[in-house]
């Protein structure tokens, strides 16, 4: 076992495509001059970031809630982009064979694939984490989130990109061009996110903070839902309800609106039920991803491999029956010669 992750991880040659990827985005440009325009960009957003920082120190308001939302379209958005080109990118410039030449295991290929990404995605989280504790700190005013909810809601989002980036991963492993892969992440990502919320809404009449209903069988602005006395089908409502519970947004809101109960027991009942939402939700999330790289897995060891790296696939035993086979061809010729 520990031969295996030392493989996948600290012996995998494929790690050193994210030192590669980082250099050619820090030398972009021409020569000295593009190199000059990328320090100043960043010296740039290192001030406006420090900016931030200070107004938050000086204004003192809670904005965590504006943080958190930004953080989740950030990362939704950064995921996506930086995997959709991973394995069809490869395969649309013609060095997919070239890569398998190198007789890298699709494990290490995935590993290396997916390393730099989620430290990208450790560092941005790491970027909006500071202004978004800060200001639940340094807040004189009620704040919508407790401590721990902010905790939980970080847990969910790096969740959620793990899940993002095995999506897409699989999707890119599974088409030829980048541009497919490209157009099937979006779609997919505006109707889970935007399309099947606002259907929902449209035809239930419900608002989109439903989850409390169905963890505590009440929420604030609803009476009870579903409503009392609802057409609605109930695979409608089922089907409704799953997606809508597993959309970061809806979590996030639903945190924040357990807080508008109108008595501490209400409260109280909210939170726990909230709990378990986020727990079931971290979980899906995690077992999302876990199928995702496992499709994308399979689908690379179906990749067909030039025919100098057959061997390496079909096994051992087609390795020892190949130079049977090729005697015996080689002994009919002759005997045909003969």
């Amino acid at each position: 076992m520990n031969d295996g992750i030392r493989e996948l991880l600290t012996e995998n040659p494929m790690t050193f495509e994210g030192t590669r990827t980082w250099r050619r985005f820090f030398r972009a440009g021409d020569g000295q001059t593009g190199r000059n325009v990328n320090r100043i960009a960043i010296g740039v957003l290192a001030v406006l970031y420090a900016w931030l920082l200070l107004v938050i120190l000086r204004f003192r308001e809670d904005m965590s809630q504006m943080f958190l939302w930004f953080e989740m379209g950030a990362l939704t958005l950064a995921v996506p982009a930086s995997l959709y080109g991973a394995i069809s990118q490869e395969r649309e410039k013609q060095t997919w064979d070239s890569l398998l030449m190198t007789r890298l295991s699709p494990g290490q290929i995935l590993v290396g694939k997916l390393q730099w990404r989620l430290l990208m995605v450790l560092g941005l989280m790491a970027l909006f984490a500071v202004p978004t504790f800060l200001s639940h700190a340094v807040t004189r005013n009620r704040t919508d989130y407790t401590l721990g909810d902010l905790f939980a809601v970080q847990a969910i989002l790096f969740a959620w990109s793990l899940f993002l980036a095995g999506f897409t991963l699989m999707v890119s492993a599974k088409t030829k061009r980048s541009i497919t892969t490209l157009a099937m992440v979006v779609v997919a990502l505006l109707s889970f996110l935007g399309l099947v919320p606002a259907l929902f809404s449209l035809f239930t009449g419900a608002n989109l903070t439903p989850v409390l209903g169905m963890y505590a069988g009440r929420d604030p602005y609803n009476s009870t839902w579903p409503r009392p006395g609802g057409t609605e089908p109930t695979p409608l409502l089922i089907t409704g309800a799953l997606t809508l519970s597993a959309n970061p947004a809806i979590y996030l809101e639903t945190v924040r609106v357990k807080q508008d109960y109108p008595s501490p027991t209400a409260v109280q009942n909210a939170d726990a039920a909230v709990a378990a939402y986020g727990r079931n939700l971290f979980l899906a999330y995690l077992v999302g991803a876990w199928a995702c790289v496992a499709g994308a897995l399979r689908a690379l060891r179906r990749m067909e491999l030039p025919e100098n790296d057959a061997t390496r696939v079909a096994g051992p035993l087609a390795a020892r029956l190949r130079p049977a086979a090729v005697g015996r061809e080689e002994g009919g010729a002759h005997a045909d010669r003969g």
